[in-house]
């Protein structure tokens, strides 16, 4: 899947910015892809960090459905 601007991502998990857990390449947390050059994916953090990656590095954030767990 291609992903464009405007996509909210994540760090896919296995590469090399997964492990680094860093304010710049946080993990488990949403970024928002802000543009595209070339293969190049600059991504906006919700830490308020911004850092580019390449295509195989981010795929879609998916947020919990929280609708679907029972709190006690």
């Amino acid at each position: 899947m291609k992903l464009k601007v405007g996509d909210k991502v994540k760090i896919v998990e296995g590469t090399r910015y997964y492990n680094d857990d860093s304010k710049s390449n946080p993990n488990g947390i949403e970024g928002e892809i802000s543009s595209v050059e070339d293969c190049t994916y600059f991504v906006g953090w919700s830490n308020g960090i911004w850092n580019s990656y390449e295509e195989g590095d981010l795929e879609l954030y998916e947020p919990i459905n929280i609708d679907n767990y029972e709190i006690y």
